[in-house]
């Protein structure tokens, strides 16, 4: 029906398909997609990615699974600019928060950083981080890792604006 849908798949290690599950939610057409992928010690799947509505624009995506596919909870996360959001990566802490990385739209209505906690059992927000190089320039994290000391570092690129008065722009990465 015009669909796009998020897919995850299990394999197994002869490389036969285990089982198979779609994610395609929402009111009227919706495109789904699911970028990031991570597995805890009990073998609980996390994807992350975009849901996008005809109403509502593209929001955050999360999604956990048990081991045999079965979807056990969802969160959506609207940003503070109620425009697009999208997520691109997604960890877990040593203290069992899911972590999850991107871009979304902030109240200047350029995309921040946007890093959000969610509490592993139930999705709930335990917290959102963002950052913006300048507040008025486009900033997309694009990778997130969880150190053995818990630190959480993200990593993208920002929108530097070499000319107020021209289009111009540079790209510059950096790491927070």
């Amino acid at each position: 029906g015009g669909n796009v849908d998020a897919l995850l798949l299990s394999v197994s290690s002869s490389g036969n398909v285990n089982w198979v599950k779609t994610y395609n939610e929402g009111p009227g057409i919706t495109t789904d997609r699911a970028f990031g992928i991570t597995v805890d010690s009990d073998r609980r799947i996390y994807i992350t990615g975009e849901t996008t509505s005809e109403s509502q624009g593209k929001d955050y995506l999360i999604l956990k699974y048990n081991p045999n596919g079965n979807r056990l909870w969802e969160t959506v996360y609207n940003g503070t600019g109620n425009g697009d959001d999208y997520s691109n990566a997604i960890g877990i802490t040593l203290n069992n928060k899911v972590v999850v990385t991107g871009a979304s739209t902030g109240i200047n209505q350029d995309l921040d950083y946007a890093t959000v906690k969610l509490n592993k059992n139930n999705g709930n927000f335990n917290g959102v981080s963002r950052y913006s190089l300048s507040g008025n320039t486009n900033d997309i994290a694009k990778d997130l890792k969880v150190s053995n000391e818990n630190s959480i570092y993200v990593t993208g690129y920002s929108e530097l604006i070499i000319d107020n008065n021209s289009s111009s722009s540079a790209i510059s990465t950096l790491m927070i």
